[in-house]
């Protein structure tokens, strides 16, 4: 089952290498922390599932590889959603203490994104699935373009624009030109987690190197 998710966030220059920031085994990542989401009018999940993950992409700048995203409620379709929980997995428990006081200490965020007790991952665990980022095919040609892919390269991007409407999607504007980027989640599932891949700096796995997160 394949599950995708739309985030938006705040782009920065360093976004574009975002995509191989750091490596860590599934085995490090021991400890994990449930954030639950109460909506609010102006606030509904899309939003503040947005901001928890903005702050994840704020502490990986100085500590990559450290923490993990998923979002077990998150869903496509006709009836899509974000849903009320994003978890986070860690490497230590300290990475997730410090998230914690970070989103607690926003009073925009107050009572509406809780963090949850900080739990050790079950030793064992029958499913894995790794969150990867999704992206369009470029609108603009490109140099090594043939004619044939170029019109192929539209083509492409007019069905994933078509899949994007079906699509959960999480909001938000860029501080530097105010305009709205956007990362698509694919969320695949396993019964095995190896080879284990690589996250980037908004602890998402790679698409072509998939990272592995327990599904609880």
């Amino acid at each position: 089952m394949t599950r995708t998710l739309i985030l938006k966030f705040n782009s920065t220059k360093e976004d574009a290498g975002a995509d191989r920031i750091g490596l860590a085994s599934a085995n490090e990542m021991k400890h994990y922390m449930d954030i639950k989401l109460v909506p609010a009018v102006g606030m509904m999940p899309p939003i503040l599932a947005s901001e928890v993950v903005k702050t994840v992409h704020k502490h990986l700048h100085d500590h990559p590889g450290t923490v993990a995203v998923a979002l077990p409620e998150c869903k496509a379709g006709a009836e899509r959603k974000v849903g009320t929980l994003v978890r986070l997995f860690a490497v230590e428990g300290d990475h997730l203490e410090v998230i914690a006081d970070a989103i607690e200490a926003r009073k925009a965020l107050n009572g509406l994104a809780i963090p949850m007790r900080i739990r050790t991952v079950p030793a064992e665990v029958g499913k894995w699935a790794a969150y990867t980022r999704f992206r369009l095919p470029n609108r603009r040609r490109q140099p090594k373009d043939t004619d044939a892919f170029a019109i192929r390269r539209q083509q492409l991007r007019a069905e994933g624009l078509a899949m994007m409407d079906t699509l959960p999607t999480i909001y938000m504007t860029s501080t530097g030109n105010g305009h709205r980027y956007g990362m698509g989640i694919q969320v695949m599932e396993s019964a095995d987690p190896a080879p284990q891949g690589v996250l980037n700096g908004y602890g998402l796995s790679s698409r072509t190197e998939p990272y592995w997160l327990p599904l609880l």
